[in-house]
């Protein structure tokens, strides 16, 4: 009897231990199947992931700027505004799309030194006066990067993070600066194209 009922534990024991290593298996496996499913959605759509995959679409088109004034700009006082450009780096990018205007200007010249080929600002002092500036023309690297993403930062007083990304479509573009707050217009044209892009993307 006493055999009988060892036997019972025993296999009772091999049993649950065998079931046990199947559901680890398993697991493992729809672990692995997930990951690979979101790293083909990474890389079908081209968006800025795993690797850092950047869409053609996605890249700086910027060509020329101007500069639309208001007398009371912070506080008619002067702004500076530096034109970032980033080549080839996605790290970069990342770095850049999380500071702030602030935090930007104080490392300019150390963010230049660390990447000097990766990396072009274009940089202007605006004065407080309702104007309106001629087109300024913008010249990319004549390296083979791709220009990845485009920034804007503006020293204005005022409490915010006085930066904006590049619309990846826009090659004029207009930046109004306001009173407290700078925008970025792009021309009708080149909205409807992206408007329409982004319908034949879905």
């Amino acid at each position: 009897m006493k055999r009988n009922t060892i036997a019972a534990i025993f296999c009772f024991i091999i049993t649950f231990l065998c079931s046990e290593v199947a559901f680890a298996t398993g697991a493992d496996a729809i672990m692995g199947l997930s990951a690979a499913s979101s790293l083909k959605t990474l890389d079908d759509k081209n968006i800025l992931g795993l690797g850092g995959v950047f869409s053609s679409k996605e890249k700086v088109n910027l060509e020329q700027v101007m500069f639309s004034v208001d007398e009371n700009m912070n506080n008619h006082g002067a702004v500076k505004v530096h034109l970032v450009i980033v080549y080839g780096e996605p790290e970069l990018v990342g770095e850049l799309s999380k500071m702030s205007a602030r935090e930007y200007f104080r490392n300019a010249k150390q963010l230049k030194k660390d990447h000097p080929d990766k990396i072009k600002i274009f940089k202007w002092e605006i004065k407080a006066e309702r104007k309106l500036s001629p087109w300024v023309p913008i010249k990319h690297n004549t390296s083979e990067l791709t220009p990845l993403k485009g920034f804007i930062f503006a020293s204005y007083d005022s409490i915010g993070e006085h930066r904006a990304i590049i619309p990846p479509y826009c090659k004029k573009m207009k930046i109004l600066m306001k009173e407290k707050e700078f925008e970025i217009e792009q021309s009708d044209d080149e909205k409807q194209e992206s408007e329409k892009d982004d319908e034949d993307d879905d």
